[in-house]
């Protein structure tokens, strides 16, 4: 649920930490790595897919820089695509994009929501062993509209909350990163090339 974001985020990220050996790209060095992509990149339209996105840090960072460039928020949204294997990863990343469209100043619907549960998706090892290498967006996760219902109630009612938590997590990442920057680095170098590819 949603109400599993309540607990401060360093406080969720040290305990996660701990427990699974996550370590989430933080702000600054994902947008080294987006400079480095080429311009056509970020013409409209273009896809990309992040096959390990945690709690979205790369995905969200690519969303901010389609919106500066005054990309259709919802068509924006539209092609981002994400997997991991952790299913309160995969939560707090499709309520992170979704917060950052609800910025512009457009109203969260149901389209919206139903493009982030098609596009970001989990991965559990029993049932996909080699994680996003064995998923195939071709056939997109579906939610009944009672499931996508209560996902947008709780984003309307919790997001005024969770933003504030969200930003804390963003300064929290700048704060630790900074001295990681070595095999941090080297590990999200190799994931740029997959994050530039087009999903088709």
């Amino acid at each position: 649920m949603i109400s599993d974001l309540a607990k401060p985020v360093h406080q969720r990220r040290l305990e996660r930490k701990s427990k699974t050996a996550e370590e989430f790209t933080p702000a600054w060095l994902v947008n080294q790595m987006l400079d480095k992509l080429p311009e056509d990149a970020w013409s409209e339209g273009e896809t990309f897919c992040d096959p390990a996105c945690g709690n979205g840090n790369m995905l969200v960072e690519v969303l901010k820089r389609k919106l500066k460039l005054r990309h259709d928020p919802f068509e924006a949204l539209s092609t981002l695509y994400g997997c991991d294997i952790m299913a309160d990863n995969i939560r707090e990343c499709r309520l992170r994009l979704l917060g950052l469209v609800s910025h512009q100043g457009v109203e969260i619907v149901r389209e919206h929501v139903k493009i982030v549960f098609a596009q970001i998706v989990q991965t559990p090892l029993e049932h996909h062993p080699r994680g996003s290498l064995d998923y195939d967006f071709s056939f997109p996760k579906k939610a009944s509209n009672e499931h996508l219902d209560d996902w947008l109630n709780a984003f309307q009612s919790r997001w005024a909350v969770t933003s504030k938590d969200l930003s804390e997590m963003s300064a929290f990442q700048r704060l630790r990163g900074r001295s990681k920057t070595g095999a941090v680095l080297t590990s999200a170098l190799d994931r740029i090339r997959v994050l530039s590819r087009r999903v088709v």
